[in-house]
Parts: structure tokens; C-alpha cells; sequence
């Protein structure tokens, strides 16, 4: 992943030791001690689900619209998707509502400092504050997809469902048991209410089915705690 993250940024920027240097900080960032699901296992999980769908992305015309309205090659989408994602849980404390604002004032400080294109790092900024409310804030593609990757763990198999509940449970593990569960099953039932979990129809195919049946049992388990 280090690889990926230099030669992306090095395409782009003739600035080898600051980006060296970035890398380094999100990795230190992603890996401490009280990131047990916003890790680097949840940065890795979504470039690998992007990876193993972008082909059929770029096919489906699904960012048509976006090449147009941005000016931008499917290139330059990749790397605004692929610098999200590194961005968007970067910072991150528990319970605290301006996580997502200081993650993209970060992402924009952190990217100027290597002289990436402004409009990038708009782009950029813009699909890390569409994961306030899980709403596309840009009205195309690149962000629908960029908020089906986020929450495509809803979607997994048990198993890994159960561990990122648990996971989240112990970020969380300074709340009472009774607040947690309340404001988790308000959160679940929430999304459980959208017409659609996700936007795209490669993730509603993959994951809309399981996705609510793992917050519906999660819901179930919560509500006799």
C-alpha cells in the first residue's frame, strides 16, 4: 500500500520527501493504539473494493457525467477517490461532530503543502464531508461511489460484520452500555429507513440484502442488552 500511495502522489507531485513523510503520518494516524475499526484494515478494505470494481466503473458509464462536469480523466478520479479515503478518518475522536471537517482541512492542508491541483483537492474535500450524513453533497458518481465504499462493511458476511460491531463498540468503550445501545439502534434504524442503503447499483446488487439483515440482527441484539 505504501507503493501505491507514492507512485499515486508522485505522479503528480515532484515532492518525494513530503510525500514520504504524509505516508508515514496517516500510517501512524491509522495505526494507533485506540483505532480498532477506523484502522488501517478500513483504509485497505475500501481501496480493495474499489480496485476490484473501478473497471467495471469506468464501463458502465456511471462516471460519465462526472468526466464531463469536472474535467477530469478517470485518472484524476481514481486518485480523488483513492485520497479520500486515505483522508476521510484521519481524524478521528469518538462522539465528536467536526471529525469529518477536520479530516478534510487536513487533506487540504496536507496537499497543498505538495502543490496538488486545487480542483482535486476540492473534490476531495467535498467527498470527505458527504460522510457527515452519508449523502452524496455532489450530485454524480465519484461521491456515490465514494459513500457505498465507505459503508460497504454493512454489507459483509457475519463474520466481519460482528467483528466491526465490536469494534466500534470498544472506540466507543467509554459510553454506558445502555447510551451505547440507544444511540446505535438509533443510527441503524436510521439507514435502515432509506429507500436504498447504497447508490451505485454494483454495491445494491452486492451488499443491500445482507446490509440490513446484519443491522436488523444488530438491532435485535442491542435492544435486550
Amino acid at each position: 500500500m505504501k507503493n501505491k500511495f507514492k507512485s499515486i502522489l508522485n505522479n503528480i507531485s515532484n515532492e518525494k520527501k513530503l510525500i514520504e513523510e504524509l505516508y508515514i503520518k496517516l500510517e501512524n494516524i491509522y495505526t494507533f493504539e485506540n483505532r480498532f475499526y477506523h484502522s488501517l484494515d478500513h483504509i485497505n478494505s475500501i481501496i480493495s473494493d474499489l480496485d476490484s470494481k473501478w473497471e467495471r466503473y469506468t464501463m458502465d458509464g456511471l462516471l460519465g457525467k462526472t468526466y464531463s462536469e469536472m474535467e477530469l480523466d478517470k485518472d484524476s478520479i481514481y486518485r480523488c477517490l483513492f485520497l479520500a479515503t486515505w483522508f476521510h478518518d484521519a481524524v478521528y475522536t469518538p462522539g465528536l461532530n467536526s471529525n469529518e471537517i477536520d479530516s478534510a482541512d487536513l487533506a487540504a492542508s496536507e496537499l497543498q503543502k505538495l502543490n496538488f491541483p486545487e480542483k482535486q483537492i476540492k473534490i476531495i474535500c467535498e467527498l470527505i464531508l458527504s460522510t457527515i450524513s452519508h449523502r452524496p453533497i455532489l450530485d454524480n458518481g465519484i461521491c456515490k461511489i465514494f459513500l457505498d465504499l465507505d459503508l460497504a462493511i454493512l454489507g459483509k458476511d457475519s463474520e466481519i460484520y460482528n467483528k466491526y460491531c465490536k469494534n466500534i463498540r470498544k472506540e466507543y468503550s467509554f459510553v454506558e452500555q445502555k447510551d451505547y445501545s440507544e444511540k446505535r439502534i438509533e443510527i441503524l434504524s436510521n439507514f435502515l429507513k432509506r429507500d436504498k442503503l447504497f447508490y451505485t447499483t454494483e454495491f445494491q446488487d452486492q451488499y443491500e440484502v445482507k446490509a440490513r439483515n446484519n443491522m436488523s440482527l444488530e438491532i435485535q441484539e442491542l435492544s435486550v442488552v
